[in-house]
This record gives structure tokens, sequence and C-alpha cells, in this order.
């Protein structure tokens, strides 16, 4: 009885700064984006389910913040940057700290 959508957002609603990931290294992410948001940044974070079909309306949500997708290869940021404008951020495993250093590098 479980439904599962194209995308998963997370703190996204009144997030400045939005994450987008995908797979495994969502978790990692999600941690980050709270360790962030204690310390007074407002982050949040997109994890994409599926790339066919495309989370159009999670994507549109993320219209006037400062976006970054973080994946271990290029394939999520092609898809997303056809899409939306936004930084890209190729990290292979990542850790928590990389996911902080990728929200404060972005546009304040």
């Amino acid at each position: 009885h479980r439904t599962y959508g194209l995308a998963e957002q997370y703190m996204t609603e009144d997030a400045e700064r939005v994450l987008v990931t995908a797979g495994l290294h969502s978790a990692t992410a999600r941690a980050a984006v709270d360790a962030a948001r204690k310390g007074g940044l407002k982050a949040g974070l997109l994890r994409v389910a599926s790339l066919r079909p495309f989370p159009e309306a999670a994507m549109a949500a993320l219209s006037g913040k400062d976006v970054a997708v973080v994946d271990s290869s290029s394939l999520l940021y092609r898809e997303v940057a056809q899409r939306i404008r936004c930084s890209s951020f190729i990290l292979h495993s990542p850790r928590e700290r990389d996911f902080m250093n990728v929200l404060n590098s972005m546009k304040k």
C-alpha cells in the first residue's frame, strides 16, 4: 500500500539553498541539511526518485532558490540542467561535510 512519488522534498518550503540528489547519497545530504538548519542556514533537499518521467512539478517548486545538484556521476546533473539553471558538483563518496561545503559555497 505504499506509494512513491517522482521526488521527495525535505524542508524545501522556506529553503533558500537546495541540494538535489539521488540514490544512496540522499541520507547523507539530509543529515547535512539538518546540520545547516541548526546553524541557521535555510537549506533543503530534493531527492530525485525518477528521471523518467521527470519530476517537473518538484523542480518547478525550486524556482527562485539557489540549487546545487550533487551526484557521483553527471547523469542526474545533465537531466536537471536541461530544465533549470543550477550549480553542479560531482562528488565521489561524499560525506556530510562535503554537502555542507556545497551549501556554504552557494550564493549568499
